[in-house]
Protein backbone atom coordinates (compact mmCIF):
# COMPACT_ATOMS: atom_id res chain seq x y z
CA UNK A 1 0.00 0.00 0.00
CA UNK A 2 1.75 3.50 -0.92
CA UNK A 3 1.68 5.80 1.88
CA UNK A 4 0.99 9.30 1.52
CA UNK A 5 4.04 11.46 0.71
CA UNK A 6 3.88 13.69 3.35
CA UNK A 7 2.73 11.50 5.89
CA UNK A 8 4.63 13.60 8.79
CA UNK A 9 2.94 16.57 7.92
CA UNK A 10 -0.45 14.77 8.36
CA UNK A 11 0.51 12.95 11.33
CA UNK A 12 1.40 15.94 12.40
CA UNK A 13 -1.91 17.76 12.18
CA UNK A 14 -3.49 15.30 13.75
CA UNK A 15 -1.28 15.70 16.76
CA UNK A 16 -1.64 19.28 16.92
CA UNK A 17 -5.35 18.48 16.67
CA UNK A 18 -5.23 16.76 19.43
CA UNK A 19 -3.25 19.22 21.91
CA UNK A 20 -5.90 21.79 20.52
CA UNK A 21 -8.86 19.71 21.86
CA UNK A 22 -7.32 18.66 24.82
CA UNK A 23 -6.03 22.36 25.91
CA UNK A 24 -9.72 23.41 25.43
CA UNK A 25 -10.99 20.46 27.28
CA UNK A 26 -8.85 21.14 30.25
CA UNK A 27 -9.33 24.74 30.50
CA UNK A 28 -12.69 23.74 31.74
CA UNK A 29 -12.18 20.83 33.45
CA UNK A 30 -9.23 22.55 35.88
CA UNK A 31 -12.03 25.09 36.57
CA UNK A 32 -15.57 23.10 36.24
CA UNK A 33 -15.54 21.53 40.20
CA UNK A 34 -14.74 25.34 41.59
CA UNK A 35 -17.51 26.79 39.34
CA UNK A 36 -20.32 23.96 40.36
CA UNK A 37 -18.95 24.91 44.30
CA UNK A 38 -19.67 28.35 43.49
CA UNK A 39 -23.28 27.27 42.66
CA UNK A 40 -23.95 25.49 45.90
CA UNK A 41 -23.00 21.80 44.28
CA UNK A 42 -21.62 19.46 47.37
CA UNK A 43 -17.87 17.62 47.15
CA UNK A 44 -19.89 14.13 46.32
CA UNK A 45 -22.22 15.41 43.89
CA UNK A 46 -19.18 17.27 41.82
CA UNK A 47 -17.57 13.88 42.19
CA UNK A 48 -20.27 12.33 41.01
CA UNK A 49 -21.21 14.51 37.96
CA UNK A 50 -17.18 14.23 37.18
CA UNK A 51 -16.97 10.21 37.43
CA UNK A 52 -20.61 10.08 35.33
CA UNK A 53 -19.19 12.29 32.69
CA UNK A 54 -16.08 10.62 32.24
CA UNK A 55 -17.91 7.17 32.03
CA UNK A 56 -19.95 9.12 29.26
CA UNK A 57 -16.98 9.88 27.10
CA UNK A 58 -15.62 5.99 27.64
CA UNK A 59 -18.59 5.01 26.26
CA UNK A 60 -18.69 6.85 23.37
CA UNK A 61 -14.96 5.85 22.49
CA UNK A 62 -16.67 2.39 22.79
CA UNK A 63 -18.62 3.14 19.58
CA UNK A 64 -17.13 5.77 17.78
CA UNK A 65 -13.92 3.26 16.35
CA UNK A 66 -16.39 1.07 15.40
CA UNK A 67 -18.46 3.56 13.88
CA UNK A 68 -15.94 4.85 11.79
CA UNK A 69 -15.15 1.18 10.01
CA UNK A 70 -18.69 0.91 9.34
CA UNK A 71 -18.89 4.01 7.84
CA UNK A 72 -15.63 4.23 5.83
CA UNK A 73 -15.11 7.88 7.65
CA UNK A 74 -12.55 8.95 10.16
CA UNK A 75 -12.54 12.08 8.97
CA UNK A 76 -16.13 13.52 9.41
CA UNK A 77 -16.55 11.96 12.95
CA UNK A 78 -13.84 13.56 13.80
CA UNK A 79 -14.98 16.66 13.13
CA UNK A 80 -18.48 16.02 14.27
CA UNK A 81 -16.79 15.63 17.78
CA UNK A 82 -14.63 18.94 17.72
CA UNK A 83 -18.02 20.78 16.71
CA UNK A 84 -19.62 19.20 19.68
CA UNK A 85 -16.98 20.26 22.37
CA UNK A 86 -16.97 23.58 20.78
CA UNK A 87 -20.63 24.10 20.92
CA UNK A 88 -20.28 22.79 24.85
CA UNK A 89 -18.28 25.89 25.50
CA UNK A 90 -20.73 28.03 24.18
CA UNK A 91 -24.07 26.54 26.16
CA UNK A 92 -21.59 26.94 29.28
CA UNK A 93 -21.28 30.32 28.43
CA UNK A 94 -24.73 30.86 27.99
CA UNK A 95 -26.10 28.22 30.38
CA UNK A 96 -28.21 29.89 33.26
CA UNK A 97 -28.96 27.04 35.62
CA UNK A 98 -27.12 23.70 37.52
CA UNK A 99 -29.09 21.28 34.68
CA UNK A 100 -28.06 23.26 31.46
CA UNK A 101 -24.23 23.68 32.97
CA UNK A 102 -23.97 19.90 33.30
CA UNK A 103 -25.55 19.28 29.83
CA UNK A 104 -23.13 21.21 28.50
CA UNK A 105 -20.25 19.59 29.91
CA UNK A 106 -21.77 16.24 29.19
CA UNK A 107 -21.89 17.10 25.60
CA UNK A 108 -18.43 18.46 25.66
CA UNK A 109 -17.64 14.62 26.85
CA UNK A 110 -19.63 13.25 24.63
CA UNK A 111 -18.01 14.88 21.30
CA UNK A 112 -14.09 13.80 22.82
CA UNK A 113 -15.41 10.30 23.30
CA UNK A 114 -16.30 10.58 19.16
CA UNK A 115 -13.77 11.73 18.06
CA UNK A 116 -10.82 10.39 19.83
CA UNK A 117 -11.07 6.56 18.58
CA UNK A 118 -11.12 7.56 15.10
CA UNK A 119 -8.23 9.92 15.78
CA UNK A 120 -6.21 7.42 16.56
CA UNK A 121 -7.17 5.11 14.16
CA UNK A 122 -6.60 7.72 11.52
CA UNK A 123 -2.89 7.63 12.98
CA UNK A 124 -2.33 4.56 12.71
CA UNK A 125 -3.70 4.60 8.63
CA UNK A 126 -1.46 7.45 7.69
CA UNK A 127 2.17 6.17 9.60
CA UNK A 128 4.36 3.66 8.39
CA UNK A 129 4.77 0.89 10.84
CA UNK A 130 8.25 1.17 11.57
CA UNK A 131 7.58 4.61 12.36
CA UNK A 132 3.96 4.10 14.77
CA UNK A 133 6.23 4.53 18.25
CA UNK A 134 7.46 7.59 17.05
CA UNK A 135 4.18 9.19 16.63
CA UNK A 136 2.41 7.29 18.98
CA UNK A 137 4.74 8.58 21.17
CA UNK A 138 4.53 12.59 19.90
CA UNK A 139 0.81 12.20 20.80
CA UNK A 140 1.32 11.50 23.93
CA UNK A 141 3.39 13.95 24.53
CA UNK A 142 1.25 16.81 22.79
CA UNK A 143 -2.20 15.54 23.96
CA UNK A 144 -0.64 15.52 27.67
CA UNK A 145 1.24 19.20 26.66
CA UNK A 146 -2.20 20.46 25.65
CA UNK A 147 -3.76 19.36 29.09
CA UNK A 148 -0.92 21.37 31.07
CA UNK A 149 -1.28 24.12 29.09
CA UNK A 150 -5.32 24.10 29.53
CA UNK A 151 -4.93 23.50 33.40
CA UNK A 152 -1.66 26.10 33.95
CA UNK A 153 -4.06 29.03 32.02
CA UNK A 154 -7.23 27.74 33.58
CA UNK A 155 -5.81 28.21 36.82
CA UNK A 156 -3.67 31.40 35.70
CA UNK A 157 -7.35 32.75 34.27
CA UNK A 158 -9.52 32.24 37.58
CA UNK A 159 -7.41 34.90 39.08
CA UNK A 160 -6.80 37.57 36.30
CA UNK A 161 -10.63 37.55 35.39
CA UNK A 162 -11.16 37.72 39.29
CA UNK A 163 -13.39 34.49 38.86
CA UNK A 164 -15.31 35.39 35.91
CA UNK A 165 -15.90 31.25 35.19
CA UNK A 166 -17.83 32.64 31.83
CA UNK A 167 -14.92 34.48 30.48
CA UNK A 168 -12.89 30.94 31.04
CA UNK A 169 -15.52 29.44 29.19
CA UNK A 170 -16.01 31.56 26.09
CA UNK A 171 -12.38 31.69 25.77
CA UNK A 172 -11.93 27.75 25.67
CA UNK A 173 -14.09 27.92 22.09
CA UNK A 174 -10.80 29.56 20.90
CA UNK A 175 -9.00 26.45 20.70
CA UNK A 176 -11.64 23.97 20.32
CA UNK A 177 -12.48 26.29 16.43
CA UNK A 178 -8.73 25.91 16.05
CA UNK A 179 -8.67 22.24 16.05
CA UNK A 180 -12.05 22.32 14.13
CA UNK A 181 -10.18 24.51 11.33
CA UNK A 182 -7.56 22.20 10.89
CA UNK A 183 -9.59 18.96 10.56
CA UNK A 184 -11.56 20.50 7.59
CA UNK A 185 -8.74 22.17 5.77
CA UNK A 186 -5.77 20.43 6.70
CA UNK A 187 -6.76 16.60 8.10
CA UNK A 188 -6.62 13.87 5.38
CA UNK A 189 -8.77 10.94 5.76
CA UNK A 190 -7.26 7.08 4.98
CA UNK A 191 -10.38 5.54 3.20
CA UNK A 192 -10.40 8.42 1.18
CA UNK A 193 -6.34 8.28 0.35
CA UNK A 194 -6.69 4.27 0.43
CA UNK A 195 -10.25 3.55 -1.24
CA UNK A 196 -10.47 0.15 0.66
CA UNK A 197 -13.62 -1.95 0.75
CA UNK A 198 -15.27 -2.45 3.99
CA UNK A 199 -14.44 -5.60 6.02
CA UNK A 200 -16.84 -6.97 8.48
CA UNK A 201 -16.21 -7.20 12.34
CA UNK A 202 -15.27 -10.50 13.30
CA UNK A 203 -13.53 -11.37 16.49
CA UNK A 204 -11.41 -14.14 13.93
CA UNK A 205 -10.32 -10.67 11.78
CA UNK A 206 -7.83 -10.01 14.77
CA UNK A 207 -4.51 -11.80 15.26
CA UNK A 208 -3.98 -13.93 18.34
CA UNK A 209 -1.03 -11.28 18.91
CA UNK A 210 -3.65 -8.45 19.64
CA UNK A 211 -5.85 -10.63 21.44
CA UNK A 212 -2.86 -11.76 23.84
CA UNK A 213 -2.18 -8.05 23.99
CA UNK A 214 -5.85 -7.08 24.95
CA UNK A 215 -5.24 -9.83 27.81
CA UNK A 216 -1.34 -8.39 29.34
CA UNK A 217 -3.18 -4.89 28.86
CA UNK A 218 -6.42 -5.95 30.83
CA UNK A 219 -3.97 -7.42 33.77
CA UNK A 220 -1.79 -4.49 33.86
CA UNK A 221 -4.62 -1.69 33.63
CA UNK A 222 -6.56 -3.17 36.28
CA UNK A 223 -3.66 -2.45 39.10
CA UNK A 224 -2.35 0.88 37.44
CA UNK A 225 -3.94 2.90 39.72
CA UNK A 226 -4.80 6.69 38.10
CA UNK A 227 -2.80 9.51 38.99
CA UNK A 228 -5.43 11.11 41.20
CA UNK A 229 -5.27 7.96 43.67
CA UNK A 230 -1.77 8.08 43.95
CA UNK A 231 -1.85 11.79 44.92
CA UNK A 232 -4.14 10.85 47.57
CA UNK A 233 -1.90 8.38 48.98
CA UNK A 234 0.23 11.07 49.29
CA UNK A 235 -1.35 13.49 50.80
CA UNK A 236 -2.72 11.09 53.34
CA UNK A 237 0.45 9.46 54.11
CA UNK A 238 2.45 12.95 54.81
CA UNK A 239 -0.98 14.82 56.32
CA UNK A 240 -0.67 17.69 53.38
CA UNK A 241 -3.14 20.08 52.62
CA UNK A 242 -4.78 19.55 49.67
CA UNK A 243 -3.47 22.28 47.48
CA UNK A 244 -0.32 20.18 46.84
CA UNK A 245 -2.27 18.35 44.71
CA UNK A 246 -1.99 20.49 41.54
CA UNK A 247 2.35 20.28 42.28
CA UNK A 248 2.30 16.80 42.03
CA UNK A 249 -0.21 16.54 38.83
CA UNK A 250 2.06 18.70 37.43
CA UNK A 251 4.74 16.45 38.30
CA UNK A 252 3.17 13.41 36.71
CA UNK A 253 2.06 15.25 33.57
CA UNK A 254 5.33 16.13 32.89
CA UNK A 255 7.04 13.32 33.63
CA UNK A 256 4.56 11.45 31.40
CA UNK A 257 5.21 14.24 28.31
CA UNK A 258 8.75 14.23 28.61
CA UNK A 259 9.69 10.28 28.21
CA UNK A 260 7.04 9.47 26.24
CA UNK A 261 8.42 10.59 22.50
CA UNK A 262 12.01 9.22 23.14
CA UNK A 263 11.08 5.73 24.39
CA UNK A 264 8.35 5.63 21.69
CA UNK A 265 11.45 6.83 19.17
CA UNK A 266 13.62 4.06 20.53
CA UNK A 267 10.74 1.79 19.98
CA UNK A 268 11.20 2.14 16.70
CA UNK A 269 14.72 0.86 16.36
CA UNK A 270 14.21 -2.40 18.78
CA UNK A 271 10.71 -4.58 19.60
CA UNK A 272 8.30 -2.65 20.84
CA UNK A 273 6.90 -4.88 23.45
CA UNK A 274 10.93 -4.69 24.82
CA UNK A 275 9.90 -0.93 25.54
CA UNK A 276 6.67 -2.27 26.97
CA UNK A 277 8.16 -4.72 29.33
CA UNK A 278 10.11 -1.74 30.41
CA UNK A 279 7.27 0.32 31.60
CA UNK A 280 5.81 -2.88 33.27
CA UNK A 281 9.40 -3.09 35.58
CA UNK A 282 8.84 1.10 35.85
CA UNK A 283 5.32 0.03 36.90
CA UNK A 284 6.70 -2.72 39.57
CA UNK A 285 9.02 -0.46 40.96
CA UNK A 286 6.69 2.41 41.21
CA UNK A 287 4.14 0.33 42.95
CA UNK A 288 6.34 -0.79 45.77
CA UNK A 289 7.93 2.16 46.43
CA UNK A 290 4.28 4.07 46.92
CA UNK A 291 3.32 1.29 49.18
CA UNK A 292 6.69 1.98 51.70
CA UNK A 293 6.67 5.58 50.84
CA UNK A 294 7.54 7.60 54.14
CA UNK A 295 8.93 10.86 52.99
CA UNK A 296 8.46 13.87 50.31
CA UNK A 297 11.15 12.88 48.54
CA UNK A 298 9.75 9.52 48.34
CA UNK A 299 6.22 10.60 47.15
CA UNK A 300 7.91 13.17 44.55
CA UNK A 301 10.17 10.30 43.10
CA UNK A 302 7.01 7.95 43.13
CA UNK A 303 5.13 10.44 41.41
CA UNK A 304 7.44 11.39 38.58
CA UNK A 305 7.84 7.19 37.96
CA UNK A 306 3.92 7.09 37.44
CA UNK A 307 4.12 9.44 34.79
CA UNK A 308 7.34 7.97 33.06
CA UNK A 309 5.14 4.50 33.32
CA UNK A 310 1.77 6.22 31.63
CA UNK A 311 3.64 7.80 29.33
CA UNK A 312 5.34 4.84 27.77
CA UNK A 313 2.88 2.22 28.10
CA UNK A 314 0.42 4.37 26.71
CA UNK A 315 1.93 5.45 23.42
CA UNK A 316 3.93 1.75 23.02
CA UNK A 317 0.14 0.32 23.59
CA UNK A 318 -1.02 2.28 21.07
CA UNK A 319 1.46 1.21 18.27
CA UNK A 320 0.94 -1.94 19.20
CA UNK A 321 -2.66 -2.32 18.48
CA UNK A 322 -1.92 -0.02 15.18
CA UNK A 323 0.41 -2.22 13.94
CA UNK A 324 -1.78 -5.33 14.77
CA UNK A 325 -4.90 -4.00 13.39
CA UNK A 326 -5.69 -3.89 9.48
CA UNK A 327 -6.98 -0.57 7.59
CA UNK A 328 -10.67 -1.39 7.76
CA UNK A 329 -10.58 -2.62 11.23
CA UNK A 330 -8.13 -0.08 13.23
CA UNK A 331 -10.70 2.10 14.56
CA UNK A 332 -12.45 -1.40 16.27
CA UNK A 333 -9.33 -2.23 17.82
CA UNK A 334 -8.91 1.04 19.22
CA UNK A 335 -12.42 0.21 20.40
CA UNK A 336 -11.83 -2.86 22.22
CA UNK A 337 -8.92 -1.81 23.49
CA UNK A 338 -11.36 1.07 25.36
CA UNK A 339 -13.22 -1.75 26.33
CA UNK A 340 -11.02 -3.52 27.83
CA UNK A 341 -9.65 -0.47 29.35
CA UNK A 342 -13.16 0.01 31.09
CA UNK A 343 -13.49 -3.33 32.08
CA UNK A 344 -9.74 -3.32 33.85
CA UNK A 345 -10.44 -0.09 35.08
CA UNK A 346 -13.55 -0.74 37.21
CA UNK A 347 -12.52 -4.38 38.09
CA UNK A 348 -9.52 -2.49 39.61
CA UNK A 349 -11.59 0.06 41.48
CA UNK A 350 -14.09 -2.37 43.27
CA UNK A 351 -10.29 -4.24 44.33
CA UNK A 352 -8.71 -0.87 45.62
CA UNK A 353 -11.55 -0.20 47.41
CA UNK A 354 -11.33 -3.85 49.12
CA UNK A 355 -7.71 -3.81 49.98
CA UNK A 356 -8.32 -0.46 51.33
CA UNK A 357 -10.08 -1.62 54.42
CA UNK A 358 -6.51 -2.79 55.19
CA UNK A 359 -4.71 -0.03 54.71
CA UNK A 360 -4.37 2.33 52.06
CA UNK A 361 -0.50 0.97 51.18
CA UNK A 362 -1.93 -2.58 50.60
CA UNK A 363 -3.70 -1.77 47.51
CA UNK A 364 -0.25 -0.68 45.69
CA UNK A 365 1.80 -3.80 47.11
CA UNK A 366 -1.61 -6.01 45.38
CA UNK A 367 -0.39 -3.51 42.33
CA UNK A 368 3.05 -4.60 42.08
CA UNK A 369 2.26 -8.00 42.33
CA UNK A 370 -0.15 -7.49 39.60
CA UNK A 371 2.47 -5.78 37.53
CA UNK A 372 4.89 -8.71 37.66
CA UNK A 373 1.85 -10.90 36.54
CA UNK A 374 1.35 -8.53 33.13
CA UNK A 375 5.34 -8.51 32.97
CA UNK A 376 5.03 -12.85 33.02
CA UNK A 377 2.27 -12.73 30.54
CA UNK A 378 4.14 -10.13 28.13
CA UNK A 379 7.41 -12.21 28.39
CA UNK A 380 5.47 -16.09 27.76
CA UNK A 381 2.81 -14.00 25.42
CA UNK A 382 5.63 -12.45 23.45
CA UNK A 383 8.94 -14.17 24.34
CA UNK A 384 10.17 -14.37 20.55
CA UNK A 385 10.04 -10.89 20.63
CA UNK A 386 11.21 -9.85 23.90
CA UNK A 387 13.74 -12.72 23.62
CA UNK A 388 13.77 -14.34 27.01
CA UNK A 389 12.84 -17.66 27.46
CA UNK A 390 10.57 -19.20 29.60
CA UNK A 391 12.94 -21.00 32.01
CA UNK A 392 14.45 -18.05 33.24
CA UNK A 393 11.14 -16.31 34.25
CA UNK A 394 9.58 -19.00 36.18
Amino acid sequence: MARAKNFRLNLLIINIIGLLCNASSSLVFGVFSSFLKSMGVNTADICFFQGAMDAFSFGMKLGAGFLSDFLKNRKNIIIAGIILMALSKFFLVVATSLVGCIAARALDRFGNGLQMAPRDALMGDLCPKNKSGTWYGARTFLTVTGSVIGSFFGMKLLMWTNGSFKTIFALAILPSIGALVLSILCMPDSFVMYKKEREEFYFKNFSNAFWKLMLVAFVFLMVRYGEAVVTMRTVEKLSLSYEYFPMFLIIFNLSSAVMAYPLGVMSDYCNKEKILLLSFVVAVIAQFWCAFSVTMLDFIFVTALWGILEGISNSIFFSLISNYATLNLRGTAFSVYFAVSLCATLVGSFIFRYLCTFGLHVPFIFGGIGSIAASVLLCYFFKDKVKIKLEYIV
